[in-house]
């Protein structure tokens, strides 16, 4: 098991727009949802750490470094 485990999460409706605003490889918001819940109903969804990811990309890069260096810290 890795050390840690981050989950992006975006809901499906900010996702979908990112996708159309990126005009590449748009997926339906029914198959985003579907894949959200698949992620979410993991066994392992327990040792995910959730990170919001529907921020914006600064605030989600802060945090995702401070978890990581959380780790060197250990």
């Amino acid at each position: 098991m890795p050390d840690l485990l981050l989950f992006l999460d975006t809901p499906p409706e900010v996702a979908r727009r990112r996708l159309v605003a990126r005009g590449t490889d748009v997926d339906e918001l029914e198959w985003l949802k579907a894949c959200d819940a698949a992620y979410k109903g993991l066994p392992e969804w327990g040792a995910f750490v959730v990170v919001n990811a529907a921020r914006p990309t600064s605030e989600l890069v802060d945090d995702i470094v401070a978890l990581i260096g959380d780790l060197q810290a250990v």
